[in-house]
């Protein structure tokens, strides 16, 4: 590459041994648009209403691709730096095949996807303030067959009509989804199952002929009444329906009618309502004849055959019609109606078309009073060297604001189009559409009197209306990769607001069915009068940079809304310096929203009073609503009373240490337990006050944000994995790769250290809190981790629990195997403290092998919840196409085993192990679909209930851990005959003079041989601890799994030999075996190895 930093270079390589030399200034290409998806856009929806964000009111464009990914879209017509008029504000990627068929909910709260493999999902969409939309998938409808063959063609959505007295405000909407399938069924189901929740109920189950099913729409706006189905025999179908939903029939549906439209396959089919009873709708239909089809049916109150007749249009199109879609309806007061819609297909043409539709006084099979006319011929796309994607979908939708015409086009296409009628959406303002809808009331109004001309029509042909008033639509294409991917990682963080972890936060605001939005950054530096808070917030002023950071005298802001003053402020009631209190705080939050920086105000929340002797809270409502953090300075008793008498400027009490201490006692209480109510983060600081390391705290709060902290926990797992690697063992650690519980040792361990500021059970008092195991908590416990330890003292603890931490020798074992392979990545992700793990590792000799991801302290810049484990494990699976086997042992670690390829669940001694494991497995596997198997260690610990069971070692899982297919049974014999020292032992076996005590020692130093040079080189060793003859510990070597190995001795001749191999293996189990009954259960049961020893 050139040193100038331009896209150039030199490029030198051999061949047919002459040297070539190729060099170049700049790009030999240039990219004209980025493309909005990496391949074929396949499907496109507009929200049905206007949703409000922070810009106003917007409508949502999702688009489907095959690349399997859903983006939401929102247009501006304000382009960005990259010339596009259209922003990206989501990505979402949990389906495995492309997407065939988006579709909104009626209020454009949940949006339905449908994909190849029987995939249907339900996303929870709801805009996310200052990044743009956030989406959950929230339901999965179940597959139809075992191993998802399937393709959904097409569904329906409709929404539960609710009873007239329900309150509309309280009831939960309901939707009644029906899927048809390429075998020819259909499947009608009710979202959500008024019985388990977020599922699927499965109401009915239906079957058409052998002809694969294309598409479904309800008829009439009870649409309960009739279902429509296209069919790749030409064929529309009318299945009648239960009258009310609430009340569906268990029967099996059935077709009622059918109408014959086309000569083959139907591709595109779209119904449009005539009359407000339902019981008159337009069908139009595009087929693979290239025929337009419109039909007409007609329904009435006492049958449910539908009376139809259609009109076709044959060669509407050159091509196969691919979609129809329905752009607007002027209806008539006269009893005839009007309707616009637009046709695209495999010719390269889309097509603007009018149906005039007058009104029959009762169901008639004629066509009479069904005329059609094209407006104006269509829109071209030349060259025509490559077709329009099969699903190329064109709609209009009109608005208070503005009319959006969509249309979804393969890329390849996309150089050619963009000139005429460019690719995905396009806005027009308010007056054009005004215009344009005028235009066209003017044409059917001429059509109603006149049987209007051909050549009248002309001038309204799209081809010239496009040049002059239709605005570029190329930017939907033009998306920058890397906002791009910024967006799929804020997709997983907004994936997170619905997951169980959910809990206040110190950025965020929850309210119950809704994703979070930020909250101002405000920081409160509290602590008793006269602490110093003052001196702090000058010393930080010069630290910190004034473009982000500003400061507030709390006292000094409460003067500035009181009218009169402080002085004023301090001859009020109560209850009116309560409300201006709340004033004073109110205004530093609004400051902080209009100007987006971190504001750090001096308070307090308790005050002395001097009438009643003691600390009073003096906080207010508003306090606890606008902070995010308080940073308390715990500075000694002694030094605030010296510093109270020493300052003359201020009125303060006079206060003894041993009140102050009562003060900040009480106060320290007070605060600790309103911010894990409400969410705030707390700080103490101990004397003396470090300004650098508060101005450090504060930069980590400024910066630190949940999805801060996916990107910083992505980076350092980035660190851990390689090319090679298609396979990765995700593990968490505590619990899972040894009993014990880090965290746990590590408070006990510093409650012993400093037994009069540390509590041995903090861990368990914070996270059995309110915050519970939220990404606050996580972070609470790392600033609780800052304030217990220097680093010094941090590290030594940390070294200290490591050496009382015993790893399960099956898992050290695996490790040390799995280290071996060079397909295989061993990652540990863990919410304890990583640095005690990296130890651990280190003391196995595991510490070069196994990548740790776990934080601790506010240093480590991101802590490792629930949610972050199941983000990296998905990160690994969608970016790196890893295989990935996750293990696990508590409700923590479930987000993560459901992301996995394949979930193993630890179950540890039954008096330590997580008990609620056992009702979360249960919701995981029914709900979620979890398929685990359970590993116990150690062997004799009691199963989890309703788990298959597996051992850590089995060469079975190990070779299921491989990905490889278990060898033939057939015995591998090792010869060891033909060696130098195998002939020496041999000869006294063989020696007739050799005899008695001097044979058997023959035998067993055989044994001996055999033990050491080949069962050992065939089984492998392990490392264990032991004590050096210097006093130091050190490392050994011992048979793998010599614990858990069996030695039998064939008597009688094998016993001697047998007692050779013990010798080798003094740990192994010994059997005496004349005959097989001999060998119990209880000598195999838990055993890895056999050895079966014979003379």
């Amino acid at each position: 590459p050139r040193k100038d930093g331009s896209n150039g270079g030199t490029f030198v390589w051999t061949k047919a041994s002459v040297c070539h030399v190729h060099s170049q200034i700049e790009a030999s290409h240039q990219v004209l648009s980025s493309g909005g998806h990496g391949r074929e856009i396949k499907a496109m929806a507009t929200t049905p209403i206007l949703m409000k964000n922070k810009e106003g009111e917007i409508q949502y464009i999702p688009t489907g691709a095959e690349d399997t990914t859903i983006r939401i879209w929102s247009f501006n017509e304000q382009r960005d730096e990259s010339g596009s008029t259209f922003r990206c504000l989501g990505t979402f990627g949990k389906h495995t095949t492309g997407i065939q068929q988006l579709r909104w909910s009626a209020d454009g709260s949940l949006l339905f996807s449908a994909a190849g493999c029987e995939e249907f999902f339900v996303w929870r969409v709801q805009p996310v303030p200052f990044l743009g939309v956030g989406a959950v998938c929230e339901a999965i409808c179940p597959q139809v067959t075992d191993n998802g063959d399937l393709r959904v063609m097409d569904f329906a959505v409709t929404e539960i009509a609710r009873h007239p007295g329900e309150d509309q405000n309280l009831t939960e909407r309901g939707y009644i989804v029906t899927i048809v399938y390429s075998d020819s069924s259909l499947r009608v189901f009710r979202y959500p199952s008024p019985h388990s929740g977020r599922s699927f109920l499965l109401l009915r189950t239906g079957t058409y002929t052998t002809h694969c099913l294309t598409a479904a729409s309800y008829l009439g706006p009870d649409t309960s009444n009739i279902l429509c189905t296209a069919s790749s025999d030409g064929h529309i179908a009318f299945w009648p329906m239960a009258d009310s939903l609430r009340h569906i029939s268990a029967k099996r549906p059935h077709v009622s009618s059918t109408a014959a439209v086309h000569q083959n396959s139907i591709k595109s089919l779209v119904t449009i309502p005539l009359d407000p009873a339902g019981l008159d709708c337009l069908i139009i239909t595009g087929g693979d004849d290239g025929a337009l089809g419109m039909t007409r049916c007609m329904l009435s109150n006492v049958s449910t055959r539908p009376v139809t007749s259609t009109l076709l249009i044959p060669k509407a199109h050159a091509a196969a019609i691919s979609a129809v879609e329905y752009l607007l309806g002027t209806p008539s007061k006269e009893s005839s109606q009007t309707h616009v819609f637009v046709s695209s297909g495999n010719d390269q043409r889309i097509k603007t078309w009018i149906v005039q539709v007058t009104a029959h006084d009762t169901p008639s099979n004629s066509t009479e009073g069904l005329s059609h006319d094209q407006i104006g011929g269509c829109i071209s796309v030349d060259p025509p060297h490559t077709s329009v994607e099969d699903r190329l979908r064109v709609a209009v939708e009109a608005s208070d604001a503005h009319i959006a015409i969509k249309s979804s086009i393969s890329a390849i296409l996309w150089n050619d189009i963009k000139e005429k009628m460019d690719d995905e959406c396009r806005y027009l303002p308010r007056d054009l559409f005004e215009h344009y809808l005028e235009s066209i009331r003017t044409l059917v109004s001429q059509q109603i009197s006149n049987q209007i001309q051909r050549s009248t029509l002309s001038k309204y042909k799209l081809r010239e209306r496009s040049s002059s008033r239709l605005k570029s639509l190329t930017d939907l294409h033009c998306t920058k990769k890397l906002h791009r991917i910024n967006l799929r990682q804020h997709r997983k963080t907004s994936a997170s607001m619905t997951s169980v972890e959910n809990q206040p936060g110190p950025n965020m605001v929850f309210h119950p069915g809704r994703l979070p939005h930020m909250k101002p950054l405000v920081v409160g530096v509290y602590g008793v009068s006269g602490c110093g808070k003052t001196y702090v917030l000058d010393q930080l002023k010069d630290i910190l940079d004034s473009e982000y950071f500003s400061f507030y005298e709390g006292s000094e802001m409460v003067a500035k809304v009181t009218p009169g003053g402080l002085k004023a402020f301090q001859g009020m009631k109560e209850e009116d310096q309560l409300m201006y209190r709340q004033r004073a705080i109110d205004k530093i939050a609004h400051r902080c929203c209009k100007s987006n920086k971190v504001r750090i105000v001096a308070g307090h929340s308790m005050l002395w009073s001097e009438t009643e002797g003691k600390a009073l809270p003096m906080y207010t409502q508003n306090d606890l609503n606008v902070l995010t953090y308080i940073l308390y300075l715990d500075v000694p008793s002694d030094v605030i009373a010296q510093r109270r008498s020493d300052d003359t400027g201020k009125a303060r009490p006079i206060l003894t240490a041993a009140q102050l201490d009562v003060w900040k006692t009480e106060e320290k209480d007070l605060l600790r337990g309103l911010c894990r109510s409400h969410g705030i983060l707390l700080s103490t600081l101990q004397h003396p006050i470090d300004t650098q390391t508060v101005a450090a705290l504060l930069g980590d709060f400024k910066i630190h944000s949940e999805y801060h902290n996916f990107s910083r926990a992505k980076e350092e797992l980035e660190k851990g994995l390689t090319l090679e690697a298609g396979i990765v063992l995700a593990m968490d650690a505590d619990k899972t790769l040894a009993p014990e519980d880090t965290g746990a040792l590590f408070w006990t361990a510093a409650s012993k250290k400093w037994p009069s500021v540390v509590a041995e059970d903090t861990l368990k008092t914070l996270f059995g809190g309110p915050l519970g195991y939220s990404h606050t908590a996580f972070r609470q416990a790392a600033l609780l981790y800052d304030e217990v330890a220097s680093d010094q003292d941090f590290a030594e603890i940390c070294q200290h629990v490591a050496s009382q931490v015993s790893m399960y020798p099956e898992i050290i074992s695996l490790l040390h195997f799995m280290a071996e392979q060079d397909n295989i990545d061993l990652v540990i992700i863990t919410s304890g403290l990583g640095l005690v793990w990296k130890k651990v590792l280190e003391l196995e000799g595991l510490s070069d092998a196994v990548t740790v991801i776990g934080g601790g302290r506010t240093k480590d810049a991101f802590v490792i919840t629930p949610l972050v484990k199941s983000y990296l494990v998905g990160y690994m699976r969608e970016e790196h196409k890893k295989y990935i086997w996750a293990f696990g042992d508590s409700p923590l670690d479930l987000p993560m085993l459901n992301k996995a390829d394949r979930a193993v669940v630890i179950v540890g001694d039954e008096l330590t192990r997580s008990r609620t494991m056992d009702a979360a497995l249960k919701t995981a596997i029914n709900e979620h679909g979890l398929q685990p198997v359970q590993i116990n260690l150690p062997n004799t610990s009691v199963p989890r209930p309703g788990l298959p069971r597996a051992q850590l070692t089995h060469p079975l899982l190990i070779y299921d851990i491989l990905g490889r297919e278990w060898p033939n049974s057939t015995a591998k014999v090792v010869s060891a005959t033909d060696t130098s020292a195998t002939r020496l032992l041999a000869t006294p076996m063989r020696n007739c003079a050799v005899a008695g005590p001097e044979l058997r020692e023959a035998h067993r130093r055989v044994g001996h041989h055999l033990a050491t040079t080949y069962v050992a080189e065939i089984i492998g060793l392990e490392q264990p601890r032991i004590q050096h003859v210097l006093g130091r510990e050190t490392r050994g070597y011992q048979l793998r799994h010599e614990k858990k190995t069996t030695i039998v001795a064939l008597m009688r001749g094998g016993e001697p030999m047998a007692f050779g191999v013990n010798d080798a293996f003094p740990h192994a189990m010994f059997v005496h075996a004349k005959d097989p009954q001999d060998v119990k259960m209880h000598h195999l049961e838990g055993q890895l190895t056999l050895i079966l020893v014979d003379s």
